[in-house]
């Protein structure tokens, strides 16, 4: 491995080889010179010709393809696993079927290089977590070897990142949120690869879809990490099968591990998350920005009724909330 490399992408797969071949694509029309990225793919067990999609490449990337065994959804076991093989100093995590923009990688290393302290980078993820009625309207215009095109088809049917509305009515300055791991998603995330090690990785244990990204995210805010977002870092999510049927239910059952296991003030308000009176676009940064660090299930559920009819035009200010005077 040579030490011009800068940063490693490290991208878990199971059973979604032409997924997979879209990803890569888009690594391999990175500004960001080949020689100074690796990537780094981890098969979770799937049977499909990932191996032979991924080697396909390795005229074009500095590439590596890494197995285990298939033993439930083990994405994080998987990442860790990435980061081990991985000699940069950073690490960006995409997910398979994540099509990064050209000047993707070069901005995520820009902003690590000129950081002068630890910090992760969450990207942009348009057309992320799509309903199928959207996902239709979409395809025809979408195409696989121009992100941009792709990005643009998102728009045209306002399938944004699904965080976009927090980022609208509380800012991007994600250091001033009170807890900026609620919104570290590893589809498109990159961190400080030595701050992973020492905050012990991902959870390797967990089987749970979507917690083992905030959880690290929780531990690298108690390790004092810098959280940044830029919505000049894009990437576009091509729409296939959700891996998960009911999304809802099993965000609250992890907030609740995730309270069980840390038990800090912020996640506290992962219980709310399971309230039937509780908006989808009422997130936990937002609970706490209104109501106050003090948990009050009531006041909640009160000001998420009261403010429906806002939330659901999507395009509320913060003047716009209505507060408990």
């Amino acid at each position: 491995m040579s030490s011009e490399k800068k940063i490693a992408v490290v991208i878990p797969t199971y059973n979604r080889e032409k997924l997979l071949s879209y990803t890569l694509d888009s690594l391999v029309r990175q500004t960001l010179p080949a020689k100074s990225f690796e990537v780094i793919v981890v098969d979770d067990g799937g049977s499909d010709h990932s191996k032979e999609v991924t080697l396909s490449y390795d005229s074009h990337l500095d590439i590596a393809y890494l197995r285990q065994k298939d033993m439930g959804f083990r994405a994080g076991r998987a990442r860790n696993m990435g980061i081990a093989h991985a000699e940069s100093p950073y690490v960006l995590f995409l997910d398979t079927g994540i099509l990064l923009s050209p000047e993707g990688l070069e901005n995520h290393l820009t902003i690590h290089e000129n950081s002068h302290h630890a910090c992760s980078v969450i990207g942009n993820i348009y057309a992320f977590d799509t309903p199928n009625e959207l996902v239709e309207k979409i395809l025809p215009y979408a195409d696989s070897t121009d992100v941009r095109t792709c990005i643009e088809a998102a728009k045209k049917f306002e399938a944004y990142d699904f965080r976009q509305y927090q980022y609208r009515v509380l800012g991007n300055d994600l250091h001033c949120w009170a807890a900026p791991f609620d919104v570290f998603w590893s589809g498109h995330l990159s961190v400080d690869k030595r701050e992973v090690i020492k905050a012990g990785g991902f959870d390797a244990e967990t089987s749970r879809w979507g917690g083992e990204d905030v959880d690290l995210g929780i531990k690298l805010f108690l390790r004092n990490n810098i959280f940044y977002t830029d919505n000049t870092i894009t990437s576009f999510h091509w729409p296939h099968p959700k891996a998960v049927s009911d999304i809802k239910e099993e965000t609250y059952q992890c907030g609740l591990a995730l309270h069980e296991r840390y038990n800090l003030w912020q996640t506290a308000f992962y219980r709310f998350l399971g309230s039937p009176k509780r908006h989808p676009l009422f997130s936990l940064n937002m609970a706490i920005h209104f109501t106050g660090p003090g948990y009050d299930e009531k006041q909640l559920e009160a000001f998420s009724l009261k403010n429906r009819e806002k939330f659901e035009k999507g395009d509320t200010v913060l003047s716009e909330l209505e507060d408990f005077a």
